[in-house]
């Protein structure tokens, strides 16, 4: 019978039909963590940390062709908190290389002008707050004061608008879009989603 730790001790388990799956048993671990606001955030298996297991088919696999599974819990607050800050200094990040790239647009240097990172910024920001807002709705936690979901769609226009500019060397249409656009829908993101001192 394989043994299971919760942050470093033993807890009771029984797989009696030997037939339970390892994403069962996080399953119906996360279930108890929840009233605590905790989740399962490191899986061990037989001494061997797994990355990226929710995403695994390694979680179909029996319970019992294993010998031992060690979870590492953590706080939903802390891990929310820890979101928000990352998404506050992409967004400070984007909003710096937005400057420099309005300085080179402006003066013609369209093809030398480095969008990929705002654009790569932008995504992860839409996908850290969107990863944000439904962990917060299973856990009761209401981290933004507007919901950021409101705010995808003109980031989303204001990109394809920005890649169309690009790709058709409009440099003075590409500086106004992201000076005029989306620089300051980055800074009402800013005003109107996060709380202050957050």
């Amino acid at each position: 019978m394989p043994e299971v730790y919760l942050d470093g001790s033993k807890i009771d388990f029984e797989d009696s039909g030997k037939n339970l799956t390892i994403g069962e048993l996080i399953v119906s671990l996360e279930s108890e963590l929840i009233r605590h606001r905790r989740f399962v955030l490191e899986l061990w298996v037989d001494g061997e940390k797994l990355d990226n297991w929710r995403e695994s088919l390694f979680l179909k696999k029996p319970v019992s062709s294993h010998g031992d599974f060690k979870l590492n819990t953590a706080s939903v607050d802390a891990i929310a908190l820890e979101g928000i800050d990352i998404v506050q200094e992409y967004l400070r990040v984007i909003k710096s290389n937005i400057t420099v790239c309005v300085r080179d647009l402006r003066i013609g240097n369209i093809g030398d002008t480095e969008l990929s990172p705002i654009f790569e910024g932008l995504i992860e920001v839409v996908k850290t707050l969107d990863a944000l807002t439904q962990g917060g709705g299973r856990y009761g936690i209401d981290l933004f004061k507007e919901n950021p979901g409101v705010f995808y769609q003109p980031l989303l226009k204001n990109m394809e608008a920005l890649k169309n500019a690009k790709d058709s060397g409009d440099a003075v249409l590409a500086a106004d879009i992201l000076e005029y656009e989306l620089h300051p829908l980055i800074e009402e993101i800013e005003e109107k989603v996060f709380h202050k001192g957050v």
